[in-house]
């Protein structure tokens, strides 16, 4: 979970490589491999689904509003990994690392669209 400091709740999301490819295999879903998985439009719409099952017990402001699925399994006993031994989230590195990701969740447009207009309202100082 991202949020702090943003005016949104956001979610970097670890697929579950042996659920999501049993998944995958029932509905007879082709992939190559854990990045191919994670990048497939309906393991999105699964994940989606699932976001908004939780987000449908939760305040609005508690709410996810989107998200972004990781392109590679976490490997907590690998160096420099965003995640402890006993998997637990290096925020700091984790956002770092994913920056990408965390920043195309926060789309700055509507914002910076916004703020001009306001300034054509408000008119010149």
């Amino acid at each position: 979970m991202i949020g702090h400091g943003r005016k949104y709740l956001t979610a970097l999301v670890e697929i579950d490589f042996d659920t999501v490819s049993d998944w995958a295999r029932a509905r007879n879903i082709a992939y190559t491999g854990f990045t191919n998985l994670a990048q497939n439009a309906e393991v999105h719409g699964l994940i989606e689904q699932e976001i908004g099952r939780a987000n449908g017990a939760l305040a609005r402001v508690e709410q996810v509003k989107r998200f972004r699925i990781l392109p590679k399994a976490l490997d907590p006993e690998e160096e420099g990994e965003p995640v402890t031994p006993t998997r637990k989230v290096k925020r700091a590195l984790m956002i770092e690392r994913y920056r990408e990701l965390v920043e195309a969740m926060y789309d700055h447009r509507e914002e910076q669209l916004l703020a001009a207009g306001a300034g054509d309202v408000l008119g010149p100082e």
